[in-house]
């Protein structure tokens, strides 16, 4: 079920636009200098430990990536 908030907190879940059943947690806070905030993304149920970086910005947008209800 999408959700729509402007929030970003741990753990919360996201699914990249047009792979639906690839599931990312958000796993934590990356704050640079000069640089927008970032959240390091955990892909769940991953082995070998799949993880992004991404800006918090690009997260919430919805052509990219769909919020996921609390599981």
């Amino acid at each position: 079920m999408p959700l729509s908030s402007s929030k970003v907190s741990l753990g919360d879940r996201f699914s990249p636009i047009g792979a639906p059943r690839v599931i990312y947690t958000v796993d934590s806070f990356v704050e640079r200098p000069g640089l927008p905030l970032h959240v390091r993304l955990v892909q769940s149920h991953d082995r070998q430990g799949a993880h992004l970086l991404m800006s918090v910005s690009a997260l919430r947008d919805p052509r990219f990536f769909t919020r996921l209800a609390e599981h």
